[in-house]
């Protein structure tokens, strides 16, 4: 069985779950990244200028296989959907 990954924001309590993105959550989402994929939400998220990045934020990748995935699962906000819209805009603007 493969490891799920899920990218946690200690500070804002937040996390992006790979396996809701286009190219799953499994360690090739990682090394093989698309337009859509886990890393280019945390890109965004880590560019933002803005109260909603996570920029100077302490973040951790975990795997399903962890204890603390589960315990960070628990008191987390799943963000995937706002980051699949944002995408989803970013590349919009990025096309005009």
């Amino acid at each position: 069985m493969s490891k799920v990954y899920r990218i946690f924001n200690i500070d804002k309590k937040e996390y992006l779950d790979a396996n809701s993105f286009p190219d799953g959550g499994k360690i090739g989402s990682f090394l093989r990244p698309s337009e859509c994929g886990i890393l280019s939400a945390l890109f965004l998220l880590l560019d933002a200028d803005n109260s909603n990045g996570w920029s100077n934020s302490r973040i951790t990748i975990e795997n399903d296989y962890n204890d603390s995935y589960f315990d960070f699962e628990e008191s987390y906000k799943d963000i995937r959907s706002d980051m699949l819209e944002e995408i989803l805009e970013y590349k919009e603007e990025e096309e005009v």
